[in-house]
């Protein structure tokens, strides 16, 4: 199946997590790029508290094109959606196509997981998309970029399991 990985990454992690999964899945990487800078911190804080909509550089569709499989990865910030993503689910038609979510964050309780992700989801599926697994990585601080090492073995796990060479099952 042909994959597309969109992402969005104002310090690096995110962009990190993308690749290592292209490693893997070998598919197109797209990366989201706003018209306005992302890169004062606070500037992007209070652009996620008030989830204002952003107008993106370009458009991704362009690059995208037709793939049936898309991994969107996205940074959480705030403890909310990140608005770079957030614009682009908002003007996408997802359907027909299997999507997976992954956020990194710099909680590593990843607290705001249980808010964001399922917010995604519902753009999604109103999109006419079916979400296909949802993930959470622990980033890095603000301001830092993750190391690689467990986001690699993550993100190269989750590769396997979109791939269907690995299973996993949870026990509650």
């Amino acid at each position: 199946m042909e994959t597309a990985i969109i992402y969005f990454s104002r310090n690096g992690s995110t962009r990190i997590a993308a690749e290592l999964l292209n490693e893997k899945l070998k598919g197109k990487i797209v990366e989201l790029k706003p018209e306005k800078s992302m890169k004062n911190f606070f500037r992007a804080g209070f652009t996620a508290v008030k989830q204002k909509d952003l107008k993106l550089k370009e458009d991704p569709w362009n690059e995208i094109g037709s793939e049936e499989r898309l991994v969107l990865i996205s940074p959480v910030w705030a403890g909310r959606k990140n608005p770079v993503m957030n614009s682009f689910i908002e003007h996408s038609d997802f359907s027909g196509r299997e999507v997976h979510l992954l956020t990194l964050q710099a909680d590593p309780q990843k607290d705001s997981t249980e808010r964001v992700l399922p917010l995604f989801q519902e753009m999604i599926v109103s999109r006419g998309g079916k979400v296909a697994s949802q993930f959470a990585l622990h980033g890095a601080t603000p301001g830092r970029v993750a190391e690689r090492g467990t986001p690699e073995r993550t993100a190269l796990f989750l590769a396997d399991l979109m791939n269907g060479t690995r299973s996993f099952s949870i026990r509650c």
